[in-house]
């Protein structure tokens, strides 16, 4: 889906704007959810950001997996409402 400049601001305030409501386990997972946000906003898509993960996974590294799993989650969530919104429009 392509955004408009409006969608992409609007995306990313909001996925900054979670990221100061979630309860990370530590600071590496919320850098990382900052750093796959920056990813998406980028342009990578999920499966490239879910290759990523598996990366992390095979290693072990379960802060950094945490960190890009919750930012995988609540982009899919957002992404949706965009979804839905240009569906009724």
């Amino acid at each position: 889906m392509i955004l408009s400049t409006q969608e992409r601001e609007n995306l990313e305030e909001q996925l900054k704007i979670i990221s100061t409501t979630l309860d990370f386990n530590s600071s590496v997972s919320l850098l990382y959810y900052n750093l796959t946000i920056d990813d998406f906003l980028a342009g990578a898509s999920i499966r490239q950001i879910q290759s990523s993960l598996r990366f992390y996974e095979e290693l072990e590294l379960y802060d950094e997996c945490h960190g890009i799993f919750m930012a995988i989650k609540y982009y899919k969530i957002i992404m949706r409402t965009f979804i839905d919104k240009n569906y009724e429009n």
